[in-house]
């Protein structure tokens, strides 16, 4: 079975762990693979990750809900005028502020004064979690060796063997290594590589 779908990443979890048709095993494969999800959310900040909203705010409203798919912003825009970049400021200093700034309340953001028109956000979604009407996602599509090994690890510490958890996991984090590497690369082409600093500020929101 193909390892780019949730069924075939199930099979593979149970053929690699000598377990195929272990009844004690397979019921709990989807904890499994959430647990994965969860470190791999966190863990990786990619292209495929990126998306974009217009977010339409109610006149005179400071509070504008952010999309549900919402992991970590990247930039705010006016709709109308794309050269106003809206910059961050913490939630205490929001209430002696005015102009293009905002601050993140929850799964809402606070804006300084009324936008007045559209806002264009760019962001960070979280990782589609796979499951009965998801049955592939773009890490599993693109990456399936870091699911793989990723539920393995996971596996091993569910069914108390210890023995192989080590090699799944260097496997696992040289997965992710290798995701990373190669988004880095794509981002600059064939350019010299800049470091500066990004306006991202993660909320804790689990996803």
């Amino acid at each position: 079975m193909s390892l780019n779908t949730m069924h075939g990443l199930h099979a593979a979890v149970l053929n690699w762990l000598g377990q195929p048709d272990d009844p004690l095993v397979a019921p709990h494969i989807p904890d499994m693979v959430r647990l994965f999800e969860a470190e791999a959310t966190r863990r990786l900040r990619t292209r495929w990750r990126e998306a974009s909203a217009v977010l339409t705010p109610v006149p005179d409203e400071l509070l504008v809900p952010l999309p549900l798919d919402f992991h970590t912003l990247r930039a705010i825009r006016l709709r109308g005028n794309p050269d106003v970049n809206y910059t961050y400021l913490p939630p205490d200093q929001m209430t002696a502020s005015r102009g293009q700034h905002y601050t993140i309340e929850g799964l809402n953001l606070r804006l300084a004064d009324a936008a007045g028109d559209d806002l264009l956000v760019t962001y960070q979604q979280g990782l589609t979690p796979l499951g009965p009407t998801v049955l592939s996602n773009w890490l599993l599509a693109n990456h399936p060796d870091a699911y793989l090994f990723g539920v393995l690890v996971e596996a091993e510490a569910f069914i108390m063997n210890d023995e192989r958890a080590p090699a799944w996991l260097a496997r696992r984090e040289a997965a992710f290594a290798s995701i990373t590497a190669a988004d880095a690369k794509a981002r600059v082409g064939g350019g010299k590589l800049v470091i500066r600093a990004e306006n991202v500020f993660p909320i804790g929101v689990a996803v």
